[in-house]
């Protein structure tokens, strides 16, 4: 029962936005894609940027492959990762995927991580939403195979018995046939899981 944002079609920006930011497109004013550089981040800075604010040895990475999510805040505590252009959206997230277990493996691993993969949407465009595409459950089964990685490296840590990780899944949209935009059903249903020692 999930649902995106009411405020703004389901599409990516201002859904990413709203995951970033935990507000809607009324207080952002990012209504639409293309429109992230001239987000109020000032006065709605994202998750990541409150905690670099708030603690001054607080280091955090910011992971993507979708153009809009180049346009948030810098911090100098929050690293970008980015793969260049040119390199096709599925190789982006296999690259990214490695590279985020790489760092939640490494001792002095970064305090949070914020990490976007963009296969379920690239799927959904060529061969069709749930339950239309079987590229697309695929493309879920092989997040679910990144997340898994994620999750075993974090497992991996020397001083994984002291530290208190929280884990939270989303997604920006769904979408119908090979298209979204739309508000309602498939379109703006979510998954939203949350996991983490202290929560119930």
């Amino acid at each position: 029962t999930g649902q995106t944002i009411v405020d703004a079609p389901t599409v990516s920006a201002p859904n990413h936005t709203a995951i970033a930011t935990c507000v809607n497109a009324q207080k952002t004013k990012v209504f639409d894609n293309g429109q992230t550089q001239k987000g109020l981040f000032d006065q709605w800075p994202t998750w990541l940027m409150r905690l670099a604010r708030a603690n001054p040895s607080f280091k955090a990475y910011s992971v993507y492959s979708w153009n809009d999510g180049d346009n948030y805040p810098r911090h100098p505590q929050i690293t970008h990762i980015r793969t260049p252009e040119g390199v096709h959206s599925c190789d982006a997230d296999e690259n990214n995927a490695a590279a985020v277990a790489k760092l939640l493996a490494a001792a002095d691993g970064p305090d949070a991580i914020q990490y976007f993969v963009n296969m379920p949407d690239s799927y959904g465009h060529r061969t069709g939403y749930y339950p239309y595409g079987t590229g697309y459950l695929n493309s879920i089964a092989t997040c679910d195979r990144y997340i898994g990685g994620c999750l075993d490296a974090i497992a991996s840590r020397p001083t994984f018995a002291e530290e208190d990780w929280v884990i939270t899944l989303t997604g920006d949209h769904g979408g119908y046939g090979r298209g979204h935009g739309q508000w309602g059903g498939h379109a703006s249903t979510v998954p939203l899981v949350a996991a983490g020692r202290h929560l119930e």
